[in-house]
Formats: structure tokens, C-alpha cells, sequence
């Protein structure tokens, strides 16, 4: 039985079924996106989610048949564009790579100066991604999601949540790709034959989302520096992030070879 704010115990409350999904996804997700979402969901505790909805166990499993059930619904739910979660698109990486370019106009004028742009652009913007995800709680409770797809007992359930999944992340190719049409061309590179810039989106995200995943195990070796070129001509510190996405660009792009200073 719950109590009001004096104390006082209260008869439950006779909730409607759109009160009860409403109030147990909204809560559920609130309390995902604190601290994320692991593959197991035992953090998430069913006594406390209904007291903190509101919500009666007996309005729940009018619902729900089983917790397992719910946790289905609510997968599906946290993989929707308003659920909080997401792939690895990141504006300020967008940001950081814009800045460059407009920082060193006088260097895109020939092909030595462009790809020190370009390497300049790869090293800062890899940098950033890497640190967004890293701190990011919706895109880890993205990954646990991809984790946890395999072992739910609901095929329909199941299908549910792969289909969200795949409209995420085709959201987030299309967003890299438009970026990457952007970019090459300012720069003056070219797709080599075959490649487009969804691949270029694919291969320089699983990069990086695959060193963010090492750093659990490896924080030592992924978050540390090696030495690499700077803008200037010199050498300037380079995390592996970096260096792993420029070398997905050097081996999907190419210079063009009829820009102007070529």
C-alpha cells in the first residue's frame, strides 16, 4: 500500500493501462539514463521501479505477465529516437572537424597543405569522438542493447528491437555520409573506385566504438598517445583512435588528382 507525503497510508491507485506503460517506461528510462543500461538488467530492481512510478505490482502484472516481458517492451522502447540512446554521432566532432578547415584557408591551396588539413582534421575530430562515447551512458546503453538482442526469448520482441536497432544506425550512417560529401571535397579527395561514404562512416566508426570497448580492458594502451605528423610539418602527439580512422580514410579516399595544386 502507498503512503502520501504525510504519511498516511493510501488505497492504491485503479490506473488505466496507458497510465501504467506510461508511467513504468518513463521512470524506467529515467532511471537507464543515469547510469546506463547493462546486459543483464539486474540493476534495474522491479520494487523500486513501481515505487517510484507510482504504480502498483498488481497494475503491473495486469500489464505484464512477467518482468521479462517488460524488459522486452522497454528495450524497445530505449532503442526509439526519443529513448536517449544512440550510435556514435557526435555534433562536436562535427564541430571540431569544421573548425580546422576554416582555421587554415592558406593551406588547402595545394595538395601537401590539404593533407596536412585532413590529417590535422582526423587527428582532433577521432580525439573527440573517442571521448564522447567514452563518457557517453546512451551510447553504452546502445551497445548493451546489441549485447542483450541475441538472448530475448521474444522473437517478435526480439525482431521489434533489431528493426529500431538498424533505423538508428542507419540514421547515424546517413548523418556520417552527408558529413564525409561534405568534407572530402573541400579538401579536394576523392572515394576510390567502389567505396562510398557509408563505408567511410561504417569503418571509421568501428574503429573508434571498438577502441572505446578495448579501453575497458586496455585503458593504459588505448588512452595513451604516440607520437605522429602535426600540421606544422613537425610531429605532435596521436591517440590510436586517430591513427586507426586515418587509416581508414588513406585506404577508402584519395587525393584527387585534378585539384587545383595537385
Amino acid at each position: 500500500m502507498s503512503s502520501s507525503w504525510t504519511g498516511a497510508p493510501r488505497e492504491p491507485q485503479r490506473l488505466s493501462r496507458a497510465e501504467i506503460e506510461s508511467r513504468l517506461l518513463d521512470t524506467a528510462r529515467q532511471l537507464i539514463q543515469r547510469a546506463g543500461l547493462t546486459v543483464s538488467l539486474e540493476h534495474l530492481r522491479l520494487d523500486e521501479l513501481l515505487e517510484l512510478a507510482d504504480v502498483p505490482k498488481t497494475s503491473f502484472y495486469r500489464v505484464w505477465q512477467s518482468k521479462d516481458r517488460f524488459f522486452a517492451r522497454l528495450l524497445e522502447e530505449l532503442v526509439q529516437p526519443e529513448g536517449g540512446v544512440g550510435a556514435a554521432y557526435d555534433p562536436e566532432t562535427i564541430r571540431v572537424a569544421g573548425a580546422v578547415i576554416r582555421q587554415h584557408p592558406d593551406l588547402l591551396v595545394t595538395a601537401e597543405g590539404r593533407e596536412r588539413v585532413l590529417r590535422e582534421t582526423i587527428r582532433l575530430g577521432a580525439q573527440q569522438n573517442f571521448a564522447s562515447l567514452l563518457s557517453s551512458v546512451g551510447w553504452r546503453t546502445y551497445m548493451a542493447i546489441l549485447a542483450t538482442l541475441p538472448g530475448i526469448a521474444d522473437e517478435g520482441a526480439r525482431e521489434r528491437i533489431k528493426t529500431a536497432l538498424q533505423v538508428a544506425e542507419n540514421d547515424f550512417l546517413n548523418r556520417m555520409a552527408d558529413f564525409y560529401s561534405g568534407l572530402l571535397p573541400v579538401l579536394h579527395y576523392r572515394l576510390r573506385p567502389g567505396i562510398t561514404t557509408r563505408h567511410v562512416a561504417a569503418a571509421g566508426a568501428a574503429v573508434v566504438e571498438g577502441l572505446v570497448q578495448r579501453y575497458v580492458v586496455s585503458p593504459e594502451l588505448v588512452d595513451g598517445t604516440v607520437p605522429g605528423p602535426a600540421i606544422d610539418g613537425g610531429t605532435t602527439d596521436w591517440s590510436l583512435a586517430a591513427l586507426g580512422f586515418l587509416g581508414v580514410i588513406q585506404a577508402l579516399a584519395e587525393p584527387d588528382p585534378d585539384a587545383p595544386g595537385a
